[in-house]
């Protein structure tokens, strides 16, 4: 075997091209295992406040960490209501879905509670037992309302079109507010 039989330049060529693939194939390996990384921190982080609504729902004692907790995992838009123009169940519901309508219920009754045990917190020590289970209730309203407004108690009615789903969401919202007024 002569020396002038072998091109050094293309090995070298050959070479480089092996070495670009291995590290392309390592780039992929970093990013796929990256992205699996963030997704599962994202919904470690999205189950985290469900979690904690889930450990207020079912507390045998409620103190006001757990009032706390509540107020914060809701969304704030209720926070531009008029409080004084409405009572705990009259509600603007001409201009607003009965989605807008039980998120707007749970945030009010938590607002009359934080209000009551928080801002006005010289005269109350403790949480009163009937207080207590408002507390509890509203969580787990919250909770159902998070299911329905996420769709996941959906099932296979994606198949059945956009309007029948949004029918669908509605009467479960209907439900839902039926539910917060027998119990709440």
């Amino acid at each position: 075997m002569y020396f002038d039989d072998i091109n050094v330049i293309d090995i070298l060529r050959i070479a480089i091209d092996i070495i670009g693939i291995i590290l392309t194939f390592i780039g992929i390996i970093i990013a796929v295992y990256k992205f699996n990384e963030s997704i599962r921190a994202t919904l470690r982080a999205e189950s985290s406040w469900r979690e904690e609504l889930f450990n207020v729902s079912s507390t045998f004692k409620v103190d006001k960490n757990h009032l706390l907790c509540l107020r914060a995992h809701q969304k704030f838009s209720y926070a531009y209501i008029d409080l004084n123009k409405f009572s705990n169940k009259d509600i603007d519901i001409a201009h607003k879905g009965n989605g807008d309508i039980v998120r707007d219920r749970i945030g009010i009754e938590t607002f009359n509670l934080y209000k009551k045990y928080i801002l006005e917190s010289g005269k109350y020590t403790k949480i009163a037992s009937r207080d207590q289970k408002k507390i509890r209730d509203l969580a787990i309203a919250l909770l159902k309302y998070d299911f329905i407004k996420r769709g996941d108690n959906d099932n296979l009615i994606y198949f059945l079109g956009k309007r029948k789903r949004e029918l669908k969401r509605e009467e479960d919202y209907k439900e839902l507010l039926d539910w917060i007024d027998l119990v709440i």
